[in-house]
């Protein structure tokens, strides 16, 4: 009955009907388990080799379906039993299933070593299908260390050895007609085949891959050649180079097998199939520019990997195998003990023995010296034997004393050695252990960084976003300074366009790094909610609402002020028919540098005349500064004598700083409307958008901030300079003042993000 029950769940696992299956290997592993302590041992060890199938198999079902503690459990409940069983291809199976858990964990090195270990036991035994395995399995490896490979030698030095493994193992799968092993060959060596861009060898093996599993009915296998065909088809649709329509051709089909293959892993509940599938998913309508849908697969990919991969079964995965390690060890202790008390018997069996052969020849020796010799040399004899005893017990008794004394040092000796070693091993486990802990924090951080690059704004989108984005002499119009402090930014840019309105947009968001990066998200978002749904073009208006969205969402009050989450924000619509500007800031500027005066009628102007002053601007004795009303502070250069780094202003240029409303987007003591600053501009004016973090920057020879007056500086020097030269100086500029000579380089302290647009 356990043997049917035990076939049944075969069936089901290569159905992919994988709980039906864990049920049925439970069932009989009970049954078994009653009978191995049955008396007939042919029949006990029949249950305990079908008990350690149950285990092995029951194993492999949890390793597919992504929970490793479960697996790593079964595998060495099996190898413990097959090598008490002597049971070579069983102990073979149990090595190669713990390298593929290994694998998974991205621990190539230990990985290998199962591996090989099972190669070596197949090769003993001579089975076949075990080596086809373990070749395939090596060479899973190797791919996976190509695509972590950062120079191109080396990948494709890792991509050819992993294609000949395959190789090995398809020429054995193919000599023992194993439709199963010959299906997993073409799909890892079509995977590698698109890793080194073969793209059409790619596909020729996935789609032999593909009809074998159909006809086998394996259902995870199918879905993962879908997931691999989806990921093929986002991999070309990238090729620099493909037209629109192929672009998109291959994007669609890419989420049509997405499709199916994130279905199949569902149903079968295949957690890694359905994390691969949601990334292939995600790439494709990020490509597409359907940033909504990617943003839902997204989240599919990090449940389903949080879900392989969380901290508790890492932990667990390293304790089970601690547990198998000391079980192994305790059993080779046992049995040297034993061999150790047999080789001590026989030693003093032989003891006694060589003492009776002594004994029977001293007695032989005394009679016949009694018979010989006269009794008073035997008494001088026996004298003389007796002194000698004595001094024999002596020594004797000394060597003993001795004896004792290098024993006790001994144990001395082992028991800090052993101490030592046990250190020395619990400090090397806490060290893998953070060293896990910080590169999947690194991994899932890099993660992040994808994400977010993925809904800001490209120059290939921003360049076709304004229409004409090169001059006639091929210059760009525009240039984007962006140095995130860590990984991801809490600083970010934005753009759109709605009807004849061009929205831009710089921000930092409060802190930087993984909480700036949630809020940066979380304003695009409302960003998108109120200009692109919304139809809102309005600055201060936008402004209001992304406020109100912000506090909603963050859920503040005005009680609660403590709370400081927000974002500062510096905002432009331009209309690109009549080049009227409205501008408005939350905490924010906006720089326009003209060869045209501003006409502004404004009631409340005041003005201030800089000759009046003693003290000097940062554009030096020839600019004149005033103020014309509350929000726009003018400097002007009135001659073409300015001349900084060989370069001459050619004709009166004006820098106007529009200054914004001090307060943030978020709670706040102020809590007035926006308002908005309208600016008719010229052709050949230039905006600069930017955050606080490049004039804060620390550096120089003394050590302090760059300050706003030197950053104006280096704008109004250079704003003759073609918009790419102009990024160059500014980025050459915060370099040299972070690395000053002969001194420690300063560390970055803040998101830099700078957009400079020329009209």
């Amino acid at each position: 009955m356990a043997d049917n029950i035990y076939g049944i769940g075969i069936i089901n696992y290569y159905q992919s009907d994988f709980d039906e299956a864990i049920n049925n290997y439970l069932r009989a592993s009970e049954i078994y388990k009653e009978l191995t302590g049955s008396a007939n041992e042919e029949l006990a060890g029949k249950c305990n080799r079908a008990l350690a199938g149950c285990y092995n198999n029951a194993g492999l079902i949890n390793f597919s379906q992504g929970n490793y503690n479960d697996a790593i459990e079964n595998f060495i409940k099996s190898l413990k039993i097959n090598e008490k069983l002597g049971n070579k291809s069983g102990v073979a199976t149990s090595y190669n299933n713990l390298g593929l858990i290994h694998k998974d964990q991205k621990n190539y090195h230990k990985a290998i070593d199962y591996y090989t270990i099972a190669l070596k036991t197949n090769k003993e035994i001579n089975d076949i299908n075990g080596m086809s395995s373990c070749f395939n399995n090596i060479g899973n490896v190797y791919e996976e260390q190509g695509l972590l490979a950062t120079d191109s030698v080396n990948k494709y030095k890792f991509f050819d050895k992993a294609i000949e493994q395959y190789l090995k193992s398809l020429k054995l799968n193919k000599n023992l007609g194993d439709k199963v092993g010959i299906s997993g060959c073409y799909n890892n060596i079509g995977i590698v085949q698109q890793d080194k861009k073969e793209y059409e060898v790619a596909i020729e093996y996935y789609l032999k891959a593909l009809n074998l599993y159909k006809e086998l009915g394996d259902k995870n296998g199918v879905s993962t050649v879908y997931g691999n065909i989806a990921s093929l088809d986002v991999a070309i649709a990238k090729t620099p180079g493909i037209s629109q329509q192929k672009k998109r051709l291959h994007l669609n089909n890419a989420i049509t097998y997405g499709t199916q293959a994130l279905k199949i892993a569902r149903e079968i509940n295949a957690t890694p199939s359905e994390n691969y599938a949601a990334n292939s998913l995600m790439n494709a309508y990020e490509a597409l520019d359907n940033y909504k849908q990617a943003y839902t697969y997204a989240k599919i990919l990090i449940v389903t990997k949080d879900s392989m991969f969380s901290q508790e079964k890492t932990q667990a995965l390293t304790e089970a195998e601690k547990k198998f390690e000391a079980e192994k060890k305790q059993l080779m202790i046992d049995k040297l003990n034993k061999e150790n008390q047999l080789k001590n018997e026989t030693i003093a069996r032989k003891n006694a023995e060589s003492k009776k052969q002594q004994i029977l020849i001293f007695s032989f020796l005394a009679g016949f010296l009694i018979i010989l010799v006269f009794s008073v040399f035997l008494y001088r004899l026996f004298l003389q034997k007796k002194r000698a005893n004595v001094k024999l017990a002596r020594q004797k008794q000394q060597i003993e004393i001795q004896n004792t004394k290098l024993q006790q040092a001994y144990e001395e000796i082992s028991t800090q050695r052993d101490e030592i070693t046990a250190q020395r091993d619990m400090v090397t486990q806490q060290k893998e252990f953070i060293e896990n802990q910080k590169q999947e924090i690194e991994d899932s951080i890099r993660y992040a960084k994808n994400i977010q690059t993925a809904v800001l704004p490209s120059e290939e989108f921003l360049d076709k976003l304004l229409e004409v984005d090169k001059t006639p002499t091929g210059q760009n119009k525009h240039f984007i300074v962006f140095h995130p402090k860590d990984v991801v930014s809490g600083d970010f840019y934005w753009a759109t366009r709605l009807n004849d309105w061009l929205i831009l947009t710089v921000a930092d968001c409060t802190g930087h790094g993984v909480p700036g990066a949630f809020m940066s998200m979380l304003a695009v978002s409302f960003l998108n909610e109120i200009i692109r749904k919304k139809e809102i073009t309005d600055p201060a208006l936008i402004l209001n609402k992304l406020r109100s969205s912000v506090i909603d969402a963050l859920k503040q009050t005005y009680e609660q002020r403590t709370q400081k989450d927000g974002l500062d924000i510096s905002l432009a619509a331009i209309n690109t028919k009549t080049k009227q500007c409205i501008w408005a800031g939350a905490n924010n500027p906006l720089y326009l540098i003209s060869n045209y005066e501003l006409e502004i009628t404004n009631e409340k102007i005041i003005k201030q005349d800089n000759s009046k002053s003693s003290q000097r601007d940062a554009f030096g004795k020839n600019s004149k500064l005033r103020i014309e009303n509350d929000k726009i502070i003018k400097s002007e250069s009135q001659s073409s004598e300015l001349n900084t780094s060989n370069h001459k202003l050619q004709a009166p240029h004006y820098l106007y700083e529009i200054k914004p409303d001090k307060m943030p987007i978020g709670i706040y003591t102020r809590m007035d409307n926006f308002t908005n600053q309208e600016i008719q501009l010229q052709k050949g004016d230039i905006l600069y958008l930017f955050s606080d973090g490049y004039a804060d920057q620390f550096g120089g020879e003394k050590g302090k901030k760059f300050k706003y007056s030197a950053f104006q500086q280096v704008l109004f020097e250079n704003t003759d300079k073609p918009m790419k030269q102009q990024q160059e100086i500014l980025e050459k500029t915060l370099f040299e003042w972070m690395h000053p000579k002969g001194e420690e380089p300063y560390e970055q302290i803040d998101d830099i993000t700078i957009i400079g647009l020329k009209i």
